[in-house]
């Protein structure tokens, strides 16, 4: 927004993908996720993400590229688990 302007909207529902961009700079964009939990990552620059504080539980985890879509698969966490392999593979 020109000189530092600002936009506010309260957001209730959950979404995912919501897409922000600039209308002057097309290089400047986004994707916003509106979720119901506090459990979701952003992978690294090696595709690596981490989920803190995951309840023991069977969950259903997906992965979501801007260009070739989602990936889901079931998870189960038990009570002293700390680290599950997780591997989506996004192929154009």
């Amino acid at each position: 927004m020109p000189n530092g302007g600002q936009f506010a909207r309260s957001l209730t529902a959950a979404e995912i993908m919501i897409p922000v961009k600039c209308n002057q700079h097309p290089w400047m964009k986004m994707y916003l996720n509106v979720l119901g939990n506090p459990f979701s990552a952003v992978t690294g620059k090696d595709g690596s993400f981490e989920l803190k504080g995951l309840p023991p539980g069977t969950y259903t985890i997906a992965s979501v590229h801007e260009k070739y879509g989602e990936q889901e698969m079931k998870i189960t966490v038990g009570p002293k688990d700390s680290k599950q392999d997780v591997t989506f593979n996004f192929r154009p």
